[in-house]
């Protein structure tokens, strides 16, 4: 993949511009006027151009990262969706009992008798 985005002007069928970015494109779509393309790259992001004469980009947002680039709440996140899968799994199983040793007890707070 050479990480370009050509263009093509349907009338004359010949390409008018092409759009380099930094990681291969995996997916594109237009907005429903046709001016505005968003597309989706290989390394997470998704990049908007405005297509009207030369395509410019208008903004790029993060879609997912690999782990290096996550940040302490996508990894929250991420742990808060494996322990949701493991809920779901047990109630499904009946299998209330877990495998994994558990390294926090929970202490609570000194009883006052």
């Amino acid at each position: 993949m050479d990480k370009k985005l050509y263009t093509f002007d349907s009338r004359s069928r010949r390409p008018t511009f092409y759009i380099p970015y930094e990681a291969p494109f995996s997916s594109l779509a237009f907005r429903d006027d046709g001016w505005i393309l968003a597309t989706g790259t290989n390394n997470g992001r998704v990049v908007f151009y405005d297509v009207r004469g030369k395509p410019h980009p208008i903004t790029a947002l993060r879609a997912y990262s690999n782990s290096e680039e996550k940040s302490s709440l996508e990894k929250i996140e991420e742990g808060l969706a494996r322990a949701r899968a493991a809920i779901r799994e047990a109630v499904r199983t009946r299998n209330y009992t877990s495998q994994k040793e558990e390294d926090f007890i929970p202490r609570g707070s000194p009883s006052t008798s």
